[in-house]
């Protein structure tokens, strides 16, 4: 026979005409990429109300409402979704619960009064929200400002109490909180720094092999996109060790980690760009943007920064995985002054160095320079631009994706001979002629020509594959030679 039956018998001897219908998958996957939101959540709050979410657990959310359900008013993993669905309202998200310990420490910030000659307006800045207070001349009580203050819960990672004055309280423990701003454009009142918090969650990522730790829970997921809203500095390397394991051949569920960092981080361009040498991690985006000098406006934190920037990511995959994320606007993130925006000099640095610059465009918008990875040495310590973009990797999943899932549907429960071997090469020769229909691969006529597939001389019953492949890169830079005659 030509090819093999599986429905038409091979004994049949009636006379006639017998037909199967052998269906065989050519066509690309469509892009979906889902996102897993890392974030504190609240179980132990006295104030706003608290998720019902375990620690630990995994949970699909649809819009904020469920995620004040399951992670509590005002928390991070609250405030960062809002700045993703903000970003990216189609976003496909879920959330990867860490909740309060109670053996960590709160942050606080107390307000500071003096008398003023007559009637005046404040603006509180509490992170990137602005909360306007009007002072009559007869003053204005703390349970006013309290008041006023918690009027805008859920949008702000702290809550406000009358005590001795006004105290404030950030929603969630934990050394990170002390990272919460707050800044008044007013002599009358301003408010401390926000200190006191103690506690980190880092360790629970620490090693994936560890059962009932956030690691294993994060290495048993198959979401595309690890959002890192931790705000913590330690946890991007742990991620990264974890996504090296799940995107391995075995597991094969490759995603990215992207996480975003301020001036509350990274105090300077040199200690952030640092941090990005020491993940030198293809698979790991940073964006940085820095509030350091202005003072008296609101300035966005990290975590949601975090969340806008990660829904960002899957808005190429709308077109096609490569398509570029030059000068894409972070929906909702505030501009900084004029004096901490990052020029042309300072955009090169960062993006040589593996660090991607948030910068202003025109209508005081904020928007992604050029998403980058953090790899750019190699193992021998040599500079490697070849990952150089976040999404290089993701095209070269998505190419890995289909290849192995048209294999997979088509060559099940076959024998190993010479015919099959040749239908494995066609196979994947068209899968990378559709691969560069669609704008993901070039040159494939010179590439599939070098496709094999060869038994393993060491295991019996495998067959090694080979598929040479040309992927297509983002167009970023165009140099002109303008040639004037006169």
């Amino acid at each position: 026979m030509a090819f093999t039956f599986q429905t038409v018998p091979n004994n049949v001897v009636v006379p006639g005409v017998y037909s199967q219908e052998s269906v065989t998958t050519s066509n690309l996957t469509p892009i979906n990429d889902e996102c897993l939101l890392v974030a504190q959540i609240n179980t132990n709050s006295s104030t706003n109300p608290n998720g019902i979410a375990a620690d630990n657990s995994i949970v699909q959310v649809n819009d904020i409402s469920d995620v004040i359900l399951y992670c509590g008013l005002g928390t991070p993993a609250h405030l960062a979704a809002t700045a993703a669905y903000t970003a990216n309202p189609n976003v496909d998200l879920s959330i990867l619960c860490v909740a309060d310990k109670t053996t960590n420490s709160y942050a606080t910030s107390t307000m500071t009064s003096v008398s003023a000659p007559g009637a005046f307006n404040v603006n509180i800045f509490i992170d990137d929200v602005t909360i306007p207070v009007s002072v009559p001349s007869t003053g204005i009580s703390a349970i006013s400002i309290v008041n006023i203050i918690n009027s805008y819960a859920g949008q702000i990672p702290c809550t406000a109490v009358a005590s001795e004055g006004v105290t404030l309280t950030s929603v969630c423990a934990g050394t990170q909180s002390n990272n919460i701003r707050i800044s008044t454009d007013s002599t009358y009142i301003t408010f401390s720094a926000f200190s006191g918090g103690s506690g980190s969650y880092a360790s629970g990522f620490s090693n994936y092999l560890t059962p009932n730790t956030y690691a294993a829970t994060l290495a048993a997921s198959s979401h595309t996109i690890i959002i890192n809203a931790l705000d913590d500095t330690s946890t991007p390397a742990y991620i990264e060790t974890i996504l090296a394991f799940r995107s391995g051949p075995v597991e094969q569920r490759p995603a990215v980690q992207v996480v975003a960092y301020t001036d509350k981080e990274f105090s300077s361009t040199s200690a952030v760009l640092a941090a990005a040498l020491a993940l030198d991690d293809a698979r790991t985006t940073l964006a940085y943007i820095s509030y350091a000098t202005g003072t008296g406006y609101p300035k966005n934190s990290s975590i949601k920064l975090s969340g806008a920037y990660g829904a960002t990511i899957p808005l190429s995959s709308n077109t096609n995985v490569n398509v570029p994320y030059d000068d894409l606007v972070l929906t909702s993130v505030v501009p900084p002054e004029i004096n901490d925006r990052f020029f042309n000099n300072i955009c090169q640095t960062l993006l040589q160095g593996g660090v991607t610059p948030l910068i202003v465009v025109p209508g005081e918008q904020v928007a992604i320079c050029r998403a980058v990875s953090t790899y750019t040495v190699n193992a021998q310590d040599l500079p490697d631009p070849t990952l150089k973009d976040i999404n290089t990797i993701r095209t070269i999943d998505y190419v890995t994706e289909e290849i192995v899932d048209n294999l997979s549907n088509n060559f099940q429960r076959v024998q190993l001979s010479p015919r099959i071997l040749k239908s494995i090469v066609s196979n994947v020769a068209q899968t990378t002629y559709t691969l560069e229909a669609n704008g993901i691969l070039q040159n494939t006529t010179l590439y599939s020509a070098n496709i094999t597939a060869v038994p393993d001389t060491g295991t019996i019953g495998r067959v090694d594959v080979t598929v040479p492949v040309n992927v297509v890169v983002g167009l970023h830079v165009i140099a002109v030679n303008i040639q004037v005659n006169i």
